[in-house]
């Protein structure tokens, strides 16, 4: 019965869709006082059963260039961001651009 249910939750997680941003915070000393200001984030696609993150986080202050791609673009996007010696990417679908761009403006 258990083993039924599992796959059952499977499969409806299979149809789901989510997109969403993880924003990372660092505390800086201004004036003496401790100050929680953003620091990078990462963006998150979960599609079929299964999430995909790029590899390293986005530096905050590059989120208006983020958010002016997505807004600019009409389909879906592939989003590459340099990470040491190398790149990570992450393909952003059309249906998720409306929520990470929420986000971003929200947050922004």
């Amino acid at each position: 019965m258990i083993r039924f249910l599992l796959k059952l939750e499977q499969w409806a997680n299979y149809f789901k869709k989510d997109a969403f941003i993880n924003i990372d915070y660092m505390y800086a000393s201004e004036e003496g006082d401790l100050v929680k200001k953003k620091d990078a984030f990462s963006i998150t696609i979960c599609h079929q059963g299964k999430c995909k993150s790029h590899f390293g986080k986005i530096p905050w202050e590059e989120a208006d260039k983020v958010l002016s791609v997505l807004k600019e673009s009409k389909g879906k996007v592939l989003l590459s961001v340099q990470v040491g010696m190398g790149e990570s990417e992450i393909l952003i679908p059309k249906w998720a651009k409306r929520t990470l761009m929420e986000e971003l403006e929200k947050e922004g």
